[in-house]
């Protein structure tokens, strides 16, 4: 059972300059955004609350921008931080799969390529992959997977998924 992503197309280079913020960073964001509490996530996280706020404070400064409106209600999300939490679970997803496939790599029986997006591999597949596997388990699944929507021919791939509205080109 094998799932391989990619996320760049083929030959594309990551810009060596890019600077992320830290992996422990981006944890204690996606716990306090999925939850919209920094309570909640430092009991996840098993550290204080306190640690929570001043881990996403200092991400919002190296990002200069603020991910959460701070109400006396509770956290809302701004559309900044809606759109890194996207990412961060795309993100995730991705490199869980990858984990997953590492884990139980096997050469045997047949293999199946997906042409899909980044958020369908980490939102839809990776959840039900267990499922299939306990289904299929002679198939491997590869991912060609792209963020973004994907329009067009499968490139090579056994199956693909593609969204378009009613009466587009696509549309049969």
């Amino acid at each position: 059972w094998s799932i391989y992503i990619w996320s760049l197309p083929p030959n594309t280079m990551l810009n060596k300059s890019l600077r992320l913020p830290s992996l422990q960073a981006l944890f204690v964001f996606e716990a306090s955004a999925r939850l919209l509490s920094f309570t909640k996530a430092a009991g996840e996280l098993n550290v204080t609350p306190v640690a929570v706020s001043r881990m996403v404070g200092r991400l919002e400064d190296a990002l200069n921008f603020k991910l959460f409106v701070r109400e006396k209600t509770g956290l809302a999300l701004t559309s900044q931080g809606a759109a890194l939490l996207n990412a961060v679970t795309a993100g995730f997803g991705q490199i869980g799969l990858a984990i997953e496939e590492l884990k139980h790599e096997s050469t045997e029986g047949e293999v199946v390529t997906l042409s899909i997006t980044s958020g369908f591999a980490a939102l839809w597949l990776g959840p039900r992959s267990a499922h299939f596997k306990k289904q299929f388990p002679s198939v491997n699944l590869r991912g060609q997977s792209w963020p973004g929507i994907l329009l067009g021919p499968l490139d090579g791939a056994d199956l693909g998924v593609r969204l378009h509205g009613q009466g587009s080109a696509q549309d049969p």
